[in-house]
């Protein structure tokens, strides 16, 4: 089994489809998003004071 691992990537790094995993018949289900984004988002949930910044 393989779990992917990441620490600390940079806060504009994007996360996307890879490209040859899409088509026009199999269209990318996700948006793409920064890590910064995603980060901020799991501390906003975690912590409800940030929800009011």
């Amino acid at each position: 089994y393989s779990i992917p691992f990441f620490i600390d990537l940079d806060f504009d790094a994007e996360v996307s489809v890879v490209p040859t995993c899409q088509s026009e018949s199999n269209p990318a289900r996700y948006l793409a998003y920064s890590c910064g984004e995603h980060k901020y988002g799991r501390f906003v949930d975690s912590y409800v004071h940030l929800q009011t910044l």
